[in-house]
């Protein structure tokens, strides 16, 4: 949810105001569904985990995934992740260099 974007103070304030809006066109088991969603996301992210631990605002990394950090690094390196990226060859040392450098300027 992009609430982890935010200052931790007002990811509950607008996680209950997202919570209150109305939301018409679903049916009622995807209403149920969305409730439970929402009582999932109060109950362990903002009440056990912590708006202070949820938050990455301000953070210059945003995840503590390293395959995330790595897949964004290839991603920026080769502009896509086509199956063609995956058949690398010689220049997978070349990658793999820029690829940490990369990781090390984060």
């Amino acid at each position: 949810m992009a609430l982890v974007l935010l200052l931790a103070e007002s990811i509950a304030p607008t996680c209950e105001m997202l919570a209150s809006e109305p939301v018409q066109t679903l049916t009622l088991c995807e209403k149920h569904k969305l409730e439970n969603l929402k009582a999932y996301y109060k109950k362990y992210w903002l009440k056990q985990v912590g708006c202070q631990k949820l938050s990455v605002f301000g953070l210059r990394r945003k995840t503590n995934n390293d395959l995330e950090i790595y897949n964004r690094s290839i991603k920026n390196i080769f502009g896509c992740f086509e199956q063609e990226c995956l058949c690398l060859g010689p220049e997978y040392s070349q990658l793999e260099e820029r690829t940490k450098n990369s990781k090390d300027a984060q």
